[in-house]
């Protein structure tokens, strides 16, 4: 799991976690960080890279092991050839450039387009065994790419791997060229993290929009093939065009009174008997004054 930090004074202030990937030395996260670039300023971020130990406490830094981190200036990234920073990680228990490296790609987000493309995936492969999955990748330039989708992982029905819906932003595909090269890989999944590479597809929004829709693999293996079903185009409708339209926001809020809390007249307790002190009616006065403004009756 990465770990992105952004340095605010004197202090690293958290922007943001990555997914989990399992026991894999070559880890390619999805997870994107939205950052803003400014031209004037110096703007000094840190990634940290930890091997989780606690899958139910991600946040308990200190209860994982630090594979290495890395600071840097944005204006590094941005700056770096087909905007890709490439540098060893560091850590202070292990030599210098023994900690792996880190590729941190950089991608402006271009336009006002708010077109999603939804659809579904399936596969036929040489093999109908096991458990495959897919990455979807933004061409980012000569034998670059990057991953801004990855499916769950699923097995063989009626002679057909087939998967759940995506929804995503053209724009986060292509930004806005139709033409943009978009690469969907496939693998077989291995308890091991060492995932079977089966192939890839290209293809590119001005091809799906003609209807074509069936590519095949290359890369592995013959007479693999995957297509794209139920394709549909359409716009992204945002929060503030969900309010316009009349939709509402109700709260509800439900508490667990649990007696090892202890009783409502120990003050050590969240259940204390003092609106000046409770938590729980801190926590809902804070939500309801947001939401009260989206909700007629209140």
């Amino acid at each position: 799991m990465c770990v992105l930090f952004k340095k605010e004074g004197s202090v690293w202030r958290e922007i943001g976690k990555t997914e989990v990937i399992m026991d894999s030395l070559s880890p390619k996260w999805v997870k994107n960080f939205e950052v803003p670039y400014h031209f004037e300023k110096r703007e000094h971020y840190k990634v940290v890279v930890y091997d989780i130990d606690d899958f139910n406490n991600l946040g308990n830094f200190a209860g994982h092991d630090l594979a290495g981190q890395l600071e840097f200036a944005i204006h590094e990234v941005v700056t770096a050839p087909n905007q890709t920073l490439e540098k060893f990680l560091e850590c202070d228990e292990r030599a210098a450039r023994k900690s792996g490296t880190i590729k941190i790609i950089a991608d402006e987000r271009q336009g006002i387009n708010n077109e999603e493309a939804n659809f579904k995936l399936s596969g036929s492969f040489s093999s109908q065994e096991g458990f495959n999955f897919f990455l979807v990748h933004k061409f980012m330039g000569p034998n670059n790419f990057k991953p801004v989708y990855k499916s769950e992982i699923t097995s063989c029905l009626g002679g057909r791997f087939s998967w759940n819906l995506v929804s995503i932003l053209t724009s986060e595909l292509a930004n806005e060229d139709p033409e943009r090269e978009i690469r969907v890989e496939f693998f077989k999944s291995q308890k091991s993290g060492k995932h079977i590479n089966l192939g890839y597809i290209s293809c590119n929004i001005a091809q799906l929009r003609e209807g074509q829709l069936e590519f095949q693999l290359m890369g592995r293996g013959r007479n693999q093939s995957a297509r794209f079903e139920n394709l549909v185009f359409h716009k992204r409708h945002t929060f503030l065009e969900y309010i316009f339209g009349g939709c509402e926001i109700q709260l509800s809020v439900a508490i667990d009174f649990t007696l090892s809390n202890g009783p409502p007249s120990d003050k050590e307790s969240l259940h204390y008997l003092d609106l000046n002190k409770n938590e729980y009616l801190h926590a809902i006065k804070s939500v309801g004054n947001i939401l009260q403004y989206y909700d007629t009756d209140k």
